[in-house]
């Protein structure tokens, strides 16, 4: 009786300590590891839990960030280390060559209407045809997917007549047959097919969804199509 009350005394003893640990200051030492210190932070998420106020969700938002921040040992590099191993490698880069010129496609500005506003948003992902590259697909989050045909001169939108085929994160041109586009969507869409150049477009197989970042298809074999989205990597045969 005496060795249990021993070890229920010593293991309430153990949980004090660690309940009594300021997380914040644990994510401003640089005398230990990241790895000691996610230890120390799981044991005390452990005894008081990852809700509202126990500093959960901002340790778990430094730990991310601070794991581009470290050597191989997990140790924190300082700003003004990281600054000087930049300028080394800065020195020691070979000098590029002149550079090129960029010419701006648009839009360059719009016509304000009582109901939409084009704006000027980003695009996720640029497909250029293999065997003429003055075809160019684009998509973007909410703007859809869009063509050009004479390298960017002009632009036509290819699935504006769907609003579930709006946000639009990959594109990819089959290598074999460039008639044949697939693109990935957000929102649990999927992926869309497709084999007439984006005139139409009709729903591909289930499994990839989330949101889909990247569509690649065999050189050789293009039946066989992969693809990474927000569910994990999927692959087709057909």
């Amino acid at each position: 009786m005496k060795k249990i009350l021993f070890l229920l005394l010593a293991v309430a003893s153990v949980n004090t300590a660690i309940a009594q640990i300021d997380i914040y200051a644990l994510m401003e030492r640089t005398d230990i590891s990241i790895y000691q210190a996610e230890r120390i932070a799981n044991r005390y998420f452990a005894v008081v839990g990852t809700g509202r106020g126990t500093g959960y969700k901002q340790f778990q938002r430094w730990l991310y960030e601070r794991k581009f921040r470290v050597d191989k040992n997990g140790y924190f590099i300082s700003p003004q280390i990281e600054w000087n191993n930049y300028l080394l490698a800065q020195n020691n880069m070979p000098s590029s060559s002149a550079a090129a010129n960029w010419t701006a496609l648009g839009p360059s500005g719009w016509n304000r209407t009582s109901g939409w506003n084009p704006g000027t948003g980003r695009l996720t992902y640029v497909a250029i045809h293999p065997a003429n590259p003055q075809i160019i697909y684009v998509c973007s989050p909410g703007g859809g997917i869009w063509k050009t045909i004479n390298g960017g001169g002009t632009w036509n939108p290819l699935t504006d007549n769907n609003a579930n085929w709006m946000n639009v994160f990959a594109l990819t041109i089959d290598p074999l047959d460039q008639n044949i586009v697939y693109a990935g969507m957000t929102g649990n869409v999927g992926i869309i097919k497709s084999t007439d150049g984006g005139a139409s477009w009709s729903a591909a197989g289930a499994g990839p969804s989330g949101t889909v970042r990247k569509i690649l298809i065999h050189p050789t074999s293009t039946n066989i199509v992969f693809a990474t989205a927000t569910n994990g990597i999927w692959r087709s045969i057909n």
